[in-house]
């Protein structure tokens, strides 16, 4: 093999390693265009073999999926923090890495105030959630929680839930200067939605977040 061809692929598996622990994973190059189908039962058995945490485990129904994906920029995995007045607490500019999002989460302090966004609330995204079943089932605010973090994944992620998933959770529930708390938002397709992927995927490029 000629050293050129060698320093090409050395230089792409550099990249790659680049891009997945630093940018946000974008919808349209990293598996979304053959989704799988999932429901209660696959997203637990994949949580509980990764090591995922499944008390916390949320949905949102089909239209809601694509307006959130359309405001976190059809990019994951992502998060989004709301303080104890519901509103978004925006961890970095748009489209800035999620990596900012691991050292965001270490500053977050009950005496601290940070800049507010107002495109989404608390009770906005809250109303949303559901359970693996299709269930509406919003968290409540809790007057002791300081900050409430949304972390929005998917299992065709892969390996970014291991090492950005995971640990935000860690991060935020071991924070010695706030009270936080997490909900898992699963963005794959649901079994419960009842629609083809043909009609999801369809949904996505309307919305702008597949070309």
């Amino acid at each position: 093999m000629k050293t050129t061809n060698l320093k090409w692929i050395a230089l792409t598996l550099s990249t790659l390693l680049v891009f997945q622990s630093c940018s946000r994973i974008m919808m349209g190059i990293y598996g979304i265009k053959n989704p799988d189908i999932e429901d209660s039962v696959s997203l637990v058995k994949y949580c509980e073999k990764k090591g995922i945490n499944t008390n916390n485990l949320y949905t949102l129904g089909a239209e809601d999926n694509v307006k959130i994906l359309n405001l976190i920029g059809g990019s994951i995995p992502d998060i989004m923090i709301f303080n104890s007045h519901g509103q978004l607490i925006p961890y970095a500019d748009k489209n800035f890495c999620n990596a900012a999002a691991f050292s965001f989460i270490d500053s977050l302090n009950s005496k601290k105030d940070f800049r507010e966004d107002t495109s989404i609330s608390y009770s906005d995204l809250a109303d949303k959630m559901r359970n693996l079943n299709g269930h509406l089932n919003a968290p409540q605010m809790n007057p002791e929680t300081n900050y409430y973090i949304f972390i929005f994944w998917t299992k065709w992620t892969g390996r970014l839930n291991k090492t950005h998933v995971i640990p935000w959770e860690n991060q935020a529930l071991s924070n010695p200067n706030a009270k936080v708390e997490v909900y898992k938002v699963n963005m794959d397709m649901q079994q419960y939605w009842k629609i083809s992927k043909e009609d999801y995927m369809q949904n996505l490029q309307k919305s702008g977040i597949l070309k």
